[in-house]
């Protein structure tokens, strides 16, 4: 029988309520997989636990060292692959981290869920089965970090969550899902855009986001460039306009030897260059989100300082979305500090 490692994060996934107090809670990574009926029939389970936190009070740090880890239980030959359950609010965010610093041509699934294990219709249970199976499925190998919730299976690199409490709220959008993991079997549709992996021994975590918004001008910028930002990720309007006061300070920031990424504040669809910025910008990044497109940076300033490399490593990484794929037809609570420091 296959070996499966389930690295716990916490998250909604790991929460419940005490059924004496009443309080939230988060369970250990034991206690949530064994209320996962049915899984020890489908691969040997091995279950460690990273931490037990909400994600939201997840840092970069913690994701990098998470991919570490992760990374070391795949060098073990007998694990067939990982499944890491984590909180939904940043698991795009710790999915993009593995996504650009696991080197393994092994699966790996990123899995949550919206409803608390005692609420009607809990999804943690369902999502955890699915993930292992998508594990175990001999077409998952060699394609990435993956995102599993609602049977969908997602590129981590791709998905995105799209509402703030429905079960079915991780999506791809211009890309659309990879595949479906359900009681039928695992099935692939397409394979997922490129990824490429990223050698960083390091992130630099003093990258800064700004969304543009009408009328904004320098403020925002002026502030990070004084907090020593090495980079700045901006969701600008449309393919990546700016208002003009805005656009004078990033090029300020650029002459400063700050890293510019744009992206689209745009649900779907990419950038292009506009004159406005000059050369202050320098990444242009379509098929990529402002949440995504900061971990990314860190990754890549954690690798290197040089911003023709930074450039380079882009365009490797990073192809823009093609046409948009139909759906397929199947349609916090309290924080428990870290049960383990590995930093």
């Amino acid at each position: 029988m296959s070996k499966v490692t389930i690295i716990t994060t916490g998250g909604t996934i790991a929460s419940g309520r005490d059924p004496e107090s009443g309080q939230g809670r988060m369970v250990q990574g034991q206690q949530l997989i064994g209320g996962v009926p049915g899984i020890s029939g489908l691969a040997e389970i091995e279950v460690e636990e990273f931490c037990r936190v909400g994600s939201s009070q997840m840092l970069p740090a913690d994701m990098f060292y998470l991919s570490r880890r992760v990374s070391e239980v795949l060098g073990d030959p007998a694990v067939a692959g990982a499944v890491v359950t984590h909180g939904t609010d940043t698991l795009e965010e710790t999915a993009m981290m593995l996504a650009t610093t696991i080197d393994s041509p092994k699966p790996v699934v990123v899995t949550g869920a919206m409803r608390v294990g005692q609420e009607l219709g809990s999804d943690g249970p369902r999502n955890i089965w699915a993930s292992v199976r998508t594990v175990l499925s001999p077409e998952a190998g060699g394609r990435g970090v993956l995102v599993v919730l609602n049977d969908d299976i997602l590129a981590a690199h791709e998905a995105t969550k799209a509402h703030s409490s429905r079960p079915d709220t991780f999506e791809a959008p211009g890309f659309g899902p990879l595949g479906r993991s359900d009681l039928d079997g695992v099935v692939f549709f397409r394979e997922p855009s490129p990824c490429a992996h990223i050698p960083a021994e390091r992130v630099e975590t003093n990258v800064d986001l700004i969304k543009s918004a009408a009328g904004m001008d320098a403020r925002y910028v002026e502030a990070s460039v004084a907090g020593g930002a090495k980079g700045i990720v901006v969701e600008g309007m449309g393919k990546g306009n700016v208002p003009r006061l805005l656009a004078e300070g990033l090029v300020k920031a650029a002459r400063l030897g700050v890293v510019v990424v744009m992206v689209t504040r745009c649900r779907e669809g990419g950038v292009a260059h506009s004159g406005a910025l000059g050369d202050a910008v320098l990444v242009w990044a379509s098929g990529i989100n402002g949440q995504k497109a900061r971990i990314k940076l860190m990754v890549a300033l954690g690798y290197t300082v040089d911003p023709a490399e930074v450039r380079k490593i882009w365009s490797e990484c990073t192809s823009p979305p093609g046409p948009t794929i139909s759906a397929h037809p199947y349609v916090p609570t309290a924080i428990t500090p870290r049960s383990q420091s590995r930093w």
